[in-house]
């Protein structure tokens, strides 16, 4: 039985996000099934194309993933042939992704598909999607500053800072958008 809910307290937003985000990922798989695309890493890939080339450190720290992590999705993105690695022209040890022309392809295939997911959403809530996208792009600045500004991760050892929320886990994944 669905129930609607109401606003989250203050320790709570951040996992609504981290929800929200999921559930939004699924909504866009679902479709993109629906219409014989297979869903497969699109806001990853669409992070890529729009920072290309940038080298997987970079990314890492654009999305706040840890390397391993970011490797292995970036692997698949390799292997299903969207994602190219070039070298990097000063650091042999590094490499530049950037989307393949299947790649592109794929996103041409997947951005109207999202586009139709979000007019639907935004007409079922009275326009407050597109009203909330300003808000929720504010508060990825923020915490993109806090991240830049060296907040410790979770492996660092716990300090008290007078300032609870840095220790809040990552929550947010980067998948849940193609745009």
């Amino acid at each position: 039985m669905s129930r609607e809910r109401a606003e989250p307290p203050y320790g709570d937003v951040l996992l609504e996000l981290a929800v929200t985000n999921s559930l939004a990922s699924e909504v866009v798989d679902r479709a993109l099934r629906a219409r014989g695309v297979s869903p497969s890493q699109g806001g990853l890939l669409a992070l890529i194309e729009e920072n290309a080339p940038v080298t997987p450190t970079a990314l890492a720290r654009i999305i706040a993933m840890r390397a391993s992590t970011l490797r292995d999705r970036v692997n698949e993105l390799v292997r299903a042939g969207y994602v190219r690695r070039v070298p990097h022209e000063h650091d042999g040890r590094s490499s530049y992704l950037e989307t393949t022309a299947e790649g592109r392809r794929w996103l041409g295939l997947v951005r109207p598909v999202v586009r139709e997911v979000e007019r639907t959403l935004d007409a079922e809530l009275d326009g407050e999607l597109l009203r909330f996208a300003g808000s929720l792009a504010r508060v990825r600045l923020v915490l993109e500053k806090r991240l830049s500004e060296g907040i410790p991760d979770s492996t660092d050892p716990p300090r008290w800072t007078g300032d609870p929320g840095w220790r809040t886990p990552g929550l947010i994944s980067c998948c849940g958008s193609t745009r």
